[in-house]
C-alpha cells in the first residue's frame, strides 16, 4: 500500500503593526517577506498618518499554502514587528 499523500490545507492570518511604515521602509519589508515565503496578502486596512511625525496603521490578512510556510512568514512578519491578531484555517 503507498502511503497517501499530504494533503496540506491554507492557513490564514492577519497582522497589524503601528509606526512610522512608509519612512521607515517597514510596509514594503513586510509584504516582500510574506511574497518570499510564497504566501499571499490582502491589505485589511492602511490608515497613513497625515504629519511626517504621525504614525500609520497596517492590517494585513496573510494566506500561506501550508503550515510550514505559515511559520515562516510569522516568524519574518513577528521579526519586523507585526502582531498577530487572528489565524483560521482557510475556507
Amino acid at each position: 500500500m503507498l502511503p497517501s499523500p499530504r494533503v496540506s490545507k491554507p492557513v490564514v492570518a492577519n497582522f497589524f503593526v503601528k509606526g512610522h511604515l512608509i519612512d521607515s521602509g517597514l510596509l514594503s519589508d513586510a509584504l516582500e517577506a510574506v511574497q518570499a515565503a510564497n504566501a499571499t496578502y490582502r491589505i485589511v486596512k492602511l490608515d497613513i498618518g497625515k504629519n511626517r511625525w504621525d504614525e500609520s496603521d497596517l492590517e494585513v490578512e496573510v494566506t500561506a499554502p501550508d503550515e510550514e510556510a505559515f511559520e515562516r512568514v510569522c516568524a519574518d512578519l513577528m521579526s519586523l514587528g507585526l502582531s498577530e491578531t487572528e489565524t483560521q484555517d482557510a475556507v
